[in-house]
């Protein structure tokens, strides 16, 4: 009896100390190479350890104004959100993406018991044609 109650509280106490990251986050990500800043929302929900959502990237090119959605996933390793680019959803890009270039956002939680904001670093990985470029993101919780 002493054992199940002492892995109940145990199971009590790890549900406390679980980060709640959901929601719909909107913000900034700036490209270091290019110097360009580019407008950035976030939508995501956590369940069983593995995050999902979506992401909407926006900007102007030339006097064209250019968006693209796509499925995001992700997890938490570490005390840090970890959020992959999964496919496109919709985009009205000029040319079709790169295929093969994800980019992949590093955001530490600092032990956050609810996360209001999200501030990090995203880096696309590296193919055979192209090289990786980083930057960085801030987002805000938004109460919408």
């Amino acid at each position: 009896m002493k054992n199940l109650c002492f892995i109940f509280l145990l199971l009590f106490f790890n549900q406390l100390s679980a980060q709640r990251i959901g929601g719909f986050f909107s913000g900034t990500l700036y490209n270091d190479s290019t110097r360009m800043i580019q407008q950035y929302e976030l939508a995501i929900g956590e369940y069983k350890g593995k995050v999902t959502g979506y992401s909407y990237v926006t900007f102007v090119s030339n006097d064209t104004f250019y968006y693209g959605i796509r499925k995001v996933k992700g997890y938490i390793k570490n005390d840090t959100l970890i959020v992959e680019d999964d496919k496109f959803v919709a985009n009205n890009f000029p040319e079709s993406p790169a295929k093969k270039v994800k980019r992949t956002i590093t955001i530490p939680l600092n032990g956050q018991d609810s996360v209001i904001s999200l501030n990090g670093r995203w880096e696309t990985n590296k193919t055979k044609k192209y090289y990786a470029v980083p930057g960085s993101v801030d987002m805000g919780k938004s109460n919408d």
